[in-house]
């Protein structure tokens, strides 16, 4: 699953939640900064925002997809 942040919920979300909800790279909230795994996120001292509390994805999609 890659992990991209938005700035518009200030959420970790899954890319396929962007692209999904919110048009993918047209979204002016769309982040550049990418994760491939939650694991990558968490040791990323440099992510936006320090507080993960999850990562957002949309209904029927898989944690692996």
């Amino acid at each position: 699953m890659i992990i991209q942040y938005c700035g518009k919920y200030e959420k970790y979300v899954s890319a396929y939640h962007c692209e999904f909800f919110n048009g993918g790279k047209g979204c002016r909230y769309y982040s550049n900064a990418r994760w491939n795994r939650i694991n990558d996120l968490l040791v990323d001292r440099n992510r936006p925002k320090q507080d993960v509390h999850g990562v957002i994805k949309p209904f029927r999609c898989s944690l692996i997809g």
